[in-house]
């Protein structure tokens, strides 16, 4: 029996690529930001 393993490293990879994806809706939909991604978007832009 195979035994399934987890990799916290992808899923951290994974979870910042659809944190970033959502900001980046928000940011196209003009529906502003949130107060905890907006330092990260500011330093980025």
């Amino acid at each position: 029996m195979m035994k399934k393993t987890f990799y916290t490293e992808w899923a951290y990879v994974a979870g910042l690529l659809l944190i970033a994806a959502g900001v980046v809706l928000m940011e196209k939909a003009d529906f502003g930001m949130s107060m905890i991604v907006a330092p990260a978007y500011l330093l980025h832009r």
